[in-house]
């Protein structure tokens, strides 16, 4: 499953407050991280049951810019 998000400026790191570059920031790429999993797992959930984040390990490998788009694989 694929998910899809652009780049907006308020996503920034520089508008966050986690950097001073205009780049995607760590916290808004861990928080399409945790979408995407969710999506990727409701359809093996039964009606009462539902998912939380515990744990998370993100190493931010390269800076994704204004307006890119960006793919999530799960």
């Amino acid at each position: 499953m694929d998910t899809y998000f652009t780049v907006l400026p308020h996503q920034l790191a520089n508008q966050v407050g986690s950097g001073s570059l205009e780049v995607l920031s760590s916290p808004w790429l861990l928080g399409y991280f945790e979408n995407a999993a969710v999506r990727f797992l409701k359809d093996h959930l039964e009606e009462d049951e539902t998912t939380v984040g515990t744990y998370a390990q993100l190493e931010h490998l390269a800076p994704s810019l204004l307006n890119e788009e960006i793919r999530i694989h799960c």
